[in-house]
This record gives structure tokens, sequence and C-alpha cells, in this order.
């Protein structure tokens, strides 16, 4: 009597091996064709026991409906690059809807390969998940282009040699979208950990850690996670995630033309460049950014909006409750941009332990701005600093310490109220601007005045605390014409309440103050 061997494919449902199909996961026979004939089998568990599987050159096509699962780091895909010429060819390509790879490792032999060679590459599919599974050695780890519902979590993506560990790019078949992205370790990279291009939107970064990311240079800058570029990349969260960039990028997160509606939330971030790098979060030309809640520790700042191109105006941008400490350039910088980025809010941050000497935040140009609640500590230079192309500005209820100037405003038209100053190494306050209005602030033992009016026009100092001041409660510096000095406290300055006097021109008010 003959006996027949069983393999799993011969009973219906069953997960296969890819043994069965030939391959030896010897890490030297070329097992692409044996891999190939159990994923179009129509099973739907094709297995890796562990083993080498040697990937000699050609694309791995996933259909529908296919788990691909091994032992984890002891079942290796194995790729052969060597024979690649196209930039943007694939290792394994998922063709199909439904598909879950997992516990597996992927060797992407970039170090014989094109830069770009991607591991993975979505597209035109999906309900795919992809868990458990350690990138390295690549080009590009994941590939996502006109993809929805794409789950990537607790990945490894790990080697000194990799460009980028995921890229996102919609085609003119559809948006990338639906992408989440959480628990995975992002390691060493060339370039960005992750790039969101252009045509994707909903994203969801969570709870995943960044060590050491994009360490080659980039005449525009060194960023983490990269969003943007000319068209819409919509809806982003990125949230609780941990990075510890080892004095490698400027940046945590560059949100560039065409970001909207993008969330930057609860991350723990350290050590980016202290030296000569930008900001924590970098805003160009984008609208309807939050920048929420994070800590930031050894960073040249906390974010900064510059201007990419003049074809978009950055709008509604909230930097509030965050954290930062041991800073060393301005901690919020607003640019020069073609038109000014408007309705911005800056509030409830605290900056402290700062070796810093630039301003902390730094205005240069912007139209309807509120920067309230913040705690300014210890700044080599200014604590605010609003220039002339500031409009609508208002700037309440800080507390300001240890600065230069604690403000120095040349902003026409601001309100200055309700903020405490205190031990500054020059003004508490420094007015250089018109039509502006001072009121309710406490200037306390500043090493000079606390006010002093350089050349500020129309402007009302009223109901402000100028007390312990070196100098004077308000000194008027420079000729200053039609200010009204009304209901202040001025007593227990070192030299007088007011100081040069004589240079209020036109029609002052001097009236009911404390002296």
């Amino acid at each position: 009597m003959s006996l027949t061997r069983v393999h799993n494919r011969m009973v219906s449902g069953a997960a296969v091996n890819v043994k069965d199909f030939g391959a030896k996961g010897d890490g030297t026979t070329d097992d692409t064709t044996a891999i190939q004939a159990g994923l179009n089998s129509g099973n739907g568990q094709i297995y890796f026991p562990s083993g080498n599987y040697y990937i000699a050159g050609s694309t791995l096509t996933v259909p529908d409906n296919v788990q691909i699962y091994g032992d984890g780091k002891n079942s290796l895909i194995s790729i052969d690059a060597s024979g690649r010429s196209d930039p943007l060819s694939d290792h394994i390509f998922i063709a199909g809807s439904n598909t879950i790879f997992r516990d597996l490792t992927i060797d992407g032999d970039r170090s014989d390969a094109i830069q770009e060679i991607r591991s993975i590459f979505i597209d035109n599919e999906n309900n795919v998940s992809i868990d458990n599974v350690t990138f390295s050695n690549h080009g590009v780890g994941i590939w996502t282009g006109y993809a929805d519902n794409i789950k990537i979590t607790n990945c490894d993506f790990t080697s000194d040699t990799s460009k980028v560990h995921i890229v996102t790019s919609g085609t003119a078949s559809g948006y990338s979208s639906n992408l989440f992205v959480q628990n995975n370790f992002f390691g060493t990279t060339e370039t960005e950990a992750i790039d969101i291009n252009d045509k994707t939107r909903s994203v969801i970064i969570d709870a995943n850690s960044f060590f050491n990311n994009h360490t080659g240079a980039d005449a525009d800058g060194t960023e983490v996670i990269d969003i943007g570029g000319t068209t819409s990349c919509l809806d982003l969260v990125i949230t609780n995630n941990r990075v510890n960039n080892n004095n490698a990028a400027d940046s945590f997160v560059w949100a560039k033309l065409g970001s909207e509606r993008v969330i930057v939330s609860g991350n723990t971030i350290t050590n980016l460049k202290t030296s000569g790098g930008s900001s924590a979060v970098r805003i160009s030309n984008s609208k309807y950014i939050d920048v929420i809640g994070n800590s930031v520790v050894n960073a040249t700042g906390l974010a900064v909006l510059e201007e990419e191109s003049s074809t978009v105006t950055s709008e509604h941008i909230n930097i509030s409750q965050n954290t930062c400490s041991n800073i060393s350039g301005q901690g919020i910088f607003i640019d020069t941009h073609t038109t000014a980025p408007k309705d911005i809010v800056i509030d409830g941050n605290t900056f402290s332990d700062l070796s810093s000497s630039s301003r902390c935040i730094y205005v240069i140009q912007a139209d309807r701005i509120v920067i309230s609640n913040n705690v300014l500590l210890s700044f080599g230079n200014d604590g605010i600093s609003l220039s002339a192309t500031c409009l609508n500005a208002i700037v309440s209820n800080n507390n300001i310490h240890d600065c230069s100037d604690g403000m120095s405003i040349t902003a026409n038209g601001a309100l200055i109220q309700g903020n405490t100053v205190n031990n500054c190494t020059a003004f508490g306050i420094r007015l250089s601007s018109t039509d502006c209005v001072i009121s309710g602030n406490n200037l306390i033992n500043n090493a000079q005045s606390g006010v002093g009016l350089v050349g500020a026009n129309n402007s009302c100092i009223t109901g402000n605390i100028c007390s312990g001041n070196t100098n004077f409660g308000v000194h008027v510096v420079t000729a200053s014409s039609d200010v009204v000095l009304v209901g202040n406290m001025l007593a227990n300055n070192t030299i007088s309440g007011i100081g040069s006097v004589a240079n209020l021109t036109g029609t002052p008010a001097n009236a009911n103050n404390v002296v």
C-alpha cells in the first residue's frame, strides 16, 4: 500500500508553508518562484517558517485576501537588489486588498540598490495591515500610493543604511488615505523617517519612537516627519510620540505648502539640533495647524512660521500649552512673508532653563495675533518682540522674568494688558510705536524702567504698576508725542516715577498717577 504525503495546501482553508512550494530558506537558493507560487495558490494564509528566504531581484506580488506571516526575526526575506535599475521598483508589491503582513523581517539590500527602491509598495488597494515586521537596509520601507485604510503597527524600522521608512503619495486615481501608524520604532535614516507627500489625508501617527533620523544633509533643512510639498495633505494627527534625535535633525515636523488641519500634540521631543537648526515644529504656507501640549528639551526652538512660497498664506495657527527647556534660539519665531500670516494664537506655553541669547517670542510679520498666558524665563534677549509689520496684536496675561527687555513693541495698534514683567536687565516694556494701549501690567524690579517710551506716539499708558525699577516707573527716553499717562502706580522706583517728561510733546495727558 502506498501513502500520500499530506501538505497543508491540500486542506481547504489551512495555512500553507512556502516550503511546500519548494522554497528552501537557506539564504542562497533563489526562492522567488516558489514563494510566488504559494502566493498564487489561492490559500488565505501563507507561512514562512524560520529561515532566510533569498529573493534574487524579482518583485513578489501579493493578491487579495492573503495573510502572510512568519516567526518574527527568525523569518527573513533577504533581497538581492544588485540588478535593479528602476529607482522606484519594488521588492514586494501588495496588489490585493484585505491583506495582512506580519511577524517577518525584510532586508532591502540598499547597499547594492538605487536609493529609493521600496521594500513594500501598496497601490490601488485597501484594508492592508502590516504588523510586527522588521525593516532594515532599505531605500523606502513602505510606500503607499492610492490606498485606503492602511495600518502599520508594532514594526521595527532599523538600520544605519536606510533612506526613509514610510512614504505616502497619492496618485491621479486618488488619495493615500486613512493611514494609521502606531507603536513603531523608527531608527536611523539618511532623510526623513516619514515623508507625507501630496494627495494624502486622514493620517494618525501615534505612540511611536523616533531615534536619529535625517542624518544626511539637506539644503532646505532636515526633519523627522515631512508633510506637504505642492498640493493637499489634509487631516493629520501626530500625537504621543517620543523623539530622541541625537542632534541629527533640525525639526520634528515640517508642515509645508499644502498642509491643512494638522495637529501635533502630546509629543516628547528631545535632542534636536541646538546649533544652526530650525525649531521642533516648522510651518510653511499651511492652514489650521495646532501645536499643543508638547514637551521640547534641547532644541533650537519650539515653532517657526516661515514662507516657502508666496501662493498660500499661513493662517489659523495655534501654538498652546507646550513646555520648553534648554532652547538655544528663538522659542517661537514668525518670519517675513509676502502676505502676513493671520489668526495666530500663542497661549499658555512655558519656556524655562534657557541658554538662548535670542528673543523668546519674536514676531516680524502677522495679522490678528494673540499672545497670552505664557511663562517666559531667562532669555538673553527680549521676552516678546513685535516688529512694525505685526498688526492687530493682543499681548495679555504673560509672565516674563529675567530677559533683556520684557517686551519690545514696535508694532502699531497693539494692546498690551495684564502682563507681569520683572527682573529684566533693561525695560519691562519698550514702546516704539503708535496707537498702542499699555494697561494693567505689573512691571517690577527691572534694571532700567518699567516702561520706556522710545519714539512712542498717540498711545495710552494707564492702570499699570511700575515699582522697584532701578531708574523710573516710566522713562520718556526719546521724543514721544500725544501719550496719555493716567492712573498708574509709579512709586518706589530708585530715581523717580517719571523720567525725562520734557521729551513728551504734542498734547500729552499726565494725570492721577501715584509717584
